[in-house]
């Protein structure tokens, strides 16, 4: 069997995915996180199905969005079998997913013994770029959310006394 690039396997994953699923997975994105779980599950389903195109590569395929209101702030909202190597919180996105969400073309990052990122646009229907699928290949360690990472902790409110 013929060995596969990470550009083909992501041209083939973007075959896909479902642009409207990634655009509207979050519920209020200007809030806390919430999630459109129909959509959620529908992505998820898609990235596990990504990763196993080549089995060579192991790859962990994420979906990025960059936060409405500045765009040099993102978050994975949806991860295959991994997180990033940044985890699951948001926070200032690197200068290639940023190129990508920008509309800049594909982009890799190399992260060191022989890990590496690829990452590609996302679109929707009408052509309008709505995310980015990143690629992680060559990271063995696979991390999933946990229960911590998940929620948000209680505000302690201070007496007024």
């Amino acid at each position: 069997m013929e060995s596969l690039t990470i550009e083909t396997i992501a041209r083939i994953g973007l075959q896909f995915l479902d642009g409207e699923d990634l655009e509207y997975v979050m519920i209020d994105r200007k809030g806390h996180t919430d999630y459109d779980f129909d959509r959620f599950y529908r992505l998820k389903r898609t990235l596990l199905a990504i990763e196993q195109i080549s089995e060579e590569l192991d790859i962990s395929a994420i979906l990025w969005q960059a936060y409405p209101t500045n765009p040099q702030v993102g978050a994975a909202l949806v991860a295959g079998s991994s997180l990033p190597c940044e985890g699951c919180k948001r926070q200032y996105l690197n200068p290639e997913l940023r190129a990508v969400l920008a509309g800049r073309g594909p982009a890799r990052i190399e992260r060191g013994g022989g890990v590496y990122s690829y990452y590609t646009a996302v679109r929707n229907s009408d052509g309008d770029l709505v995310g980015a699928l990143e690629l992680l290949v060559g990271k063995t360690e696979k991390v999933d959310v946990s229960c911590r990472d998940m929620f948000v902790e209680p505000r302690v409110e201070e007496d007024d006394e």
